[in-house]
């Protein structure tokens, strides 16, 4: 009997850790943007926005408006070195009125650049609560 319950509870252990790596294998931060963006080609509104990387697939970012599920997927460009910082971040270019989300920092693992602003700009930065 004891062996079984020993058993059990390892096959437990495994599959619970099993399921912990994709979490581990992405990157998920929340913001809140007070202006409307740029990001992968679309113009998305202010509100509070998901981002997930999926350090598994190529070069692939997930942008998920948090107030109306609507969500868009668009790629990086390349990664950054790791920041030390303790929250995430995002950097916008600005051009006049045009923000362009143009990177991407989390704790602990590299930034992520993206296609920003097209010409000459300035940057905002935004950090994030998860």
């Amino acid at each position: 009997m004891k062996r079984t319950v020993l058993s059990l509870l390892g096959l437990m252990m495994l599959v619970l850790s099993l399921g912990a790596i994709p979490v581990l294998a992405q990157g998920r931060v929340v913001f809140d943007i007070s202006f409307e963006f740029n990001a992968g080609g679309s113009k998305l509104p202010a509100g509070r926005y998901e981002i997930m990387i999926d350090r598994q697939a190529a070069n692939v970012i997930s942008i998920r408006n948090l107030e109306n599920g609507k969500s868009i997927v668009t790629h990086y460009i390349t990664r950054l070195g790791p920041r030390e910082i303790e929250k995430p971040e995002i950097i916008f270019d600005k051009d006049g009125d045009q923000a362009y989300l143009a990177e991407i920092h989390i704790p602990k693992i590299d930034g992520y650049h993206l296609k920003g602003a097209p010409g000459k700009h300035s940057h905002v930065s935004v950090m994030g609560s998860k």
